[in-house]
């Protein structure tokens, strides 16, 4: 499913996630008080949900900014995370978190049609940007890396000294773009790093850009984890929980899977943004005829090379996700709520070069 055919892209604007209400402010002893979008962005629409069948678990209260549910009546149907962990109300007639699995929201638009199975995880830590770990566990809060722990050049080539300065510049401004939201620096049980690779990339008109992969993993801790002086836990076990972020290049031919929150989806997991007016696909005949290929003359010759002309961010861990198992306290749900809450419009207007055109 990773290698559908191509269509042409049509990139909607972006529009912000909801705020959290005074009520739901909590003090937050390991990050920053409250995180939500910029001010002045608009709402997103409301969702396209199916109405639900019958009956919720009851909302019990919030403790420590955490909300918790009542467990469901029959505990053997407990068999997913996602019910098990109360953090969620749940549909007693199937034992799905409200707002998920058949009654995800649908992508719109172009390619659309499919469901927004991971909505219901980035809508969690929207609501509740404070909560901590789930009832009964004890928290350990894993080691955050802050900025790019390492970095390396594409083989064979290394970018000029100007070149590699403005590049480290834009991998750390997207590595705290992802570190400052408080859900990953309080991953608890979770250790979270950053690296990054710097690219060259021609399209097929020979126009040369300069880009990156800032890989961002998130790790379980290991059962033999030490805690360092801050406090803080080392120690991680290689997981599923992967989120990459590409400048000037896309990783594959992905289909577009419609919008969600006016924002392109390619191959169902991976937003896409362009601060360029030039499609990633066109005819493969200048007449209009042909199968959509990607586009010959993608970058723009006349901008600065290390303008980020496109952007999109891969979120292996989201095939992970399914309907509904997913609890949003764990690894794979934090790396799939940064894939779409960080703000990487308003990220990539502030790296470009002066004049270059707003991201969309």
């Amino acid at each position: 499913m990773d290698h559908l055919p191509a269509r042409r892209v049509v990139l909607g604007q972006l529009l912000a996630g909801a705020t959290c209400s005074p009520a739901l402010a909590q003090v937050d002893p390991w990050g920053p008080a409250a995180h939500s979008r910029p001010a002045g962005q608009p709402a997103p629409p409301p969702q396209r949900l199916r109405p639900p069948p019958g009956g919720v678990t009851r909302f019990l209260g919030m403790f420590d900014g955490t909300p918790r549910y009542e467990s469901i009546p029959n505990p053997a149907h407990s068999h997913q995370d996602s019910v098990a962990s109360r953090l969620l109300p749940v549909y007693l007639h199937n034992n799905t978190p409200v707002g998920a699995g058949d009654y995800s929201p649908v992508l719109e638009g172009p390619g659309g049609g499919g469901l927004a199975y991971w909505d219901y995880l980035v809508r969690y830590w929207e609501q509740y940007p404070n909560a901590k770990e789930r009832e009964g566990h004890v928290p350990k809060l894993g080691r955050v890396h802050l900025g790019i722990a390492e970095s390396m050049f594409e083989h064979g080539w290394s970018p000029p000294a100007g070149v590699k300065a403005t590049l480290e510049r834009q991998a750390q401004a997207i590595s705290q773009a992802v570190m400052a939201h408080p859900y990953i620096q309080r991953s608890e049980g979770v250790v979270t790093a950053a690296t990054a690779t710097y690219l060259r990339r021609r399209d097929q008109s020979g126009t040369e850009v300069y880009g990156m992969q800032v890989r961002f993993g998130f790790g379980k801790l290991r059962p033999d984890a030490q805690q360092a002086a801050d406090g803080r836990w080392e120690g991680n076990l290689p997981g599923p929980a992967v989120l990459r972020v590409n400048t000037n290049f896309v990783s594959r031919d992905w289909s577009s899977a419609g919008f969600y929150r006016g924002v392109e989806v390619l191959g169902n997991r991976a937003p896409l943004f362009k601060s360029m007016n030039r499609p990633l696909w066109a005819p493969e005949f200048r007449g209009g005829q042909g199968p959509m290929i990607r586009n010959p003359e993608m970058f723009d010759p006349a901008r600065a090379k290390t303008d980020i002309q496109v952007m999109e961010i891969e979120n292996s861990s989201q095939r992970f996700v399914g309907g509904s198992r997913t609890a949003p306290d764990t690894d794979i749900a934090r790396s799939v709520a940064a894939a779409f809450s960080t703000d990487w419009k308003g990220l990539i207007d502030r790296l470009n070069s002066p004049g270059a055109p707003r991201a969309q």
